[in-house]
């Protein structure tokens, strides 16, 4: 409903603590009888001779309610009402003298772990079609992440429908939310918020294989904020945002280019061969909190400085940061065309492992739960896991003609251990990551087996993860699959990038400074979305209560004061931007009365103190305070986000 227009409503947001007594027992009286008013009566003077007193002079004017002293006894307004006891009386008195809330400091048991007590899905292996898109082929690896921070996540990916458009949809639906013509339709994107302004932002790349590509900068509007030339010398193209320095700002690379993230500024250009076809990867390899940068198969400094040259990348090289010993210091595992070789952190070769076909990205992670991480890859037809020490550990039949195909990883069962999630030409195959045992194949896919790899997030911010991959032969477009019994694991809602492992973004989409090596998590991966068990906070929950109401006067249209708080006793932050509304029962409707957007985050354990004034008419038959009504950001319990009041007010 809206607001009556004749509404006098206002709201005001503070942290104040509660002080005095509540103002909502006042008792209310009428106008008093002006004192004296009757004929004066003669009295004894005990024999004084003085002069009576004037009888011709006039009355003293009757007290008006107007905050003067009407009647000159040194007195104002005496004998009107002052329902709040403030030496004013309610005639002209605006306040009532709210009782501000103690604010809240509480957590529910039940929502502060909801993300790591996540239980075991009783069929981890029986999916179900959450939505798909099928208006035309998608080649690359998609994206997910809140780009405008209205707890509803974008799902975001390159399609080869009219117009070669970049494809901004609803997470929760697959709605269309906008598109951008003329994008490379088999190269990737990346999602972060580039500028600090709180809100997500867009890497995409223009041309196609070959061919000359201009970098774009989109916001979350599709706004284009800012176009720089990029690179020719490649085909895919997988932009990776890092801040390279730790210094709080975000820098973009794309091939051989590095750019400010704010202006699209170039500020390096990497000194590589003419081929790059791959994706590059930054990582502080050496714990010193500044990045380097791997492409193709050279490890830069964090200022472009070549530190060293590792194996053969040439058409498809994909570098990977790795640790493959126990020392601190990250190794570079280099999977190019014809080869895969693994160096030490000072460039030393370690081992080379040949084989037919172009380059592949990998997933790294721990997959025998053993504490040292596993590389796997696919190679046209096998998927094989390999040790640190190159010694295979199982290796599986897969159908992939390119060799391109990429590999992701995700705990489904919720075992800790994380599985393979890779999609070949016909299928989407989640392997064991012990055995190599394929424990899901879904046959709805079909590629060329470009360098896609499937993409994990929670989608639809329900607080489950699902898997999305792109098709692009006889089935095209994007597909999003969950756990058919609606109980797959806690996933966050962001995969912003082909390199991504976890670390490298945080939820709200702000860039994490120097580039944390995903060594020293401990979900020790690399291109894939870290197991629930990791996730030890939880889910907001937003609570409202009204803690006082009081009126200055009780005229229809006099003034109510209406004091209360909103506060989150889930187990993280609830974001900035909720909005709280006051709502009335006006002749028996429940009415709309005012609103309150919370301009700051709350976080777990946290309140913040609500102050809103409506009229007499508007409160008379009782309040309540409704937290995120729309529904806009998901919480531990949903239906826990309202407060009534229905105390006396006015006779």
């Amino acid at each position: 409903m809206t607001p009556p227009s004749s509404a006098r409503t206002s709201a005001r947001l503070s942290l104040l603590m509660a002080a005095a007594a509540g103002c909502s027992d006042y008792s209310f009286t009428g106008k008093e009888e002006p004192k004296g008013g009757g004929e004066e009566q003669p009295t004894d003077s005990g024999g004084d001779t003085s002069a009576p007193p004037d009888t011709d002079a006039p009355p003293p004017p009757d007290e008006e309610c107007d905050g003067i002293d009407n009647n000159g006894d040194g007195r104002v307004d005496e004998g009107w009402p002052d329902i709040d006891g403030d030496g004013v009386a309610d005639c002209t008195d605006e306040e009532c003298g709210l009782d501000r809330p103690t604010l809240r400091s509480e957590a529910a048991e039940d929502c502060a772990g909801s993300t790591s007590t996540s239980t075991p899905p009783a069929d981890p292996w029986s999916t179900v079609v959450e939505w798909q898109f099928t208006g035309g082929a998608v080649y690359s690896t998609p994206a997910v992440g809140d780009l405008d921070q209205d707890g509803a996540p974008e799902v975001v990916f390159t399609h080869a429908g009219a117009g070669s458009p970049l494809r901004v949809v609803d997470g929760r639906t697959g709605a269309l939310r906008w598109e951008l013509p003329g994008v490379d339709n088999q190269s990737g994107v990346a999602l972060g918020d580039i500028d600090g302004d709180g809100l997500g932002d867009i890497i995409a790349t223009t041309g196609s294989c070959y061919t000359a590509h201009d970098v774009l900068a989109v916001d979350h509007t599709g706004a284009i904020k800012w176009r720089v030339a990029g690179s020719p010398a490649a085909c895919e193209t997988y932009p990776v945002l890092v801040d390279l320095t730790g210094d709080g700002t975000v820098e973009v690379i794309v091939n051989e280019h590095v750019f400010e993230g704010a202006t699209g500024r170039l500020l390096l250009t990497l000194p590589v061969g003419a081929d790059n076809w791959g994706a590059p990867a930054a990582v502080d390899m050496d714990g010193d909190g500044l990045s380097e940068i791997m492409l193709g198969n050279d490890l830069f400094s964090h200022d472009g400085g070549l530190r060293f040259t590792c194996g053969v990348a040439d058409v498809g090289g994909f570098p990977h940061p790795v640790n493959a010993d126990a020392d601190p210091e990250g190794e570079m595992l280099v999977a190019g065309n014809g080869s895969m070789t693994l160096c030490d952190d000072d460039g030393r070769e370690l081992w080379r492992r040949p084989y037919s076909s172009y380059g592949a990205p990998l997933a790294i992670a721990d997959f025998d739960d053993d504490g040292v991480q596993e590389y796997a890859f696919a190679k046209t037809s096998s998927l094989t896991l390999i040790q640190p020490d190159n010694t295979t550990l199982w290796s599986t039949p897969v159908i992939d003609y390119s060799g391109l195909a990429g590999a992701t990883s995700w705990d489904i069962d919720l075992d800790g251990v994380p599985e393979v999630v890779y999609a070949d030409e016909e299928d989407i195959l989640v392997f064991d990551g012990a055995t190599g045992a394929v424990v899901l194949r879904f046959g709805s896919h079909g590629s060329v087996t470009l360098a896609e790899t499937p993409a994990v997030a929670d989608v639809d911010g329900d607080g489950q993860g699902e898997l999305l991959y792109g098709s692009n032969t006889s089935l095209t477009g994007l597909t999003v699959i969950g756990g058919a019994g609606g109980d797959w694991p806690f996933a966050p809602t962001v995969y912003n990038q082909y390199s991504y492992y976890g670390d490298n973004i945080n939820e709200d989409l702000s860039v994490p400074p120097g580039g944390p090596a995903p060594w020293l998590s401990e979900a020790n991966l690399f291109r894939g979305q870290p197991s629930a068990v990791f996730f030890e906070a939880g889910l907001p929950n937003l609570r409202v209560e009204i803690t006082d109401v009081c009126a200055a006067s009780c005229a229809e249209d006099g003034a109510v004061g209406v004091a209360g708080q909103a506060w989150n006793d889930g187990g993280v932050e609830l974001p900035a931007g909720v909005v709280v509304e006051l709502w009335g029962f006006v002749g028996g409707v429940e009415t709309f009365l005012a609103r309150a957007v919370l301009p700051d985050p709350i976080p777990a354990g946290g309140a913040v103190a609500l102050e809103l004034e409506v009229t007499v008419a508007q409160a008379r038959e009782g309040l309540r305070l409704q937290g995120d009504l729309a529904g806009a950001v998901a919480e531990c319990k949903e239906d826990d986000n309202a407060g009534d009041w229905s105390g006396a007010l006015c006779p």
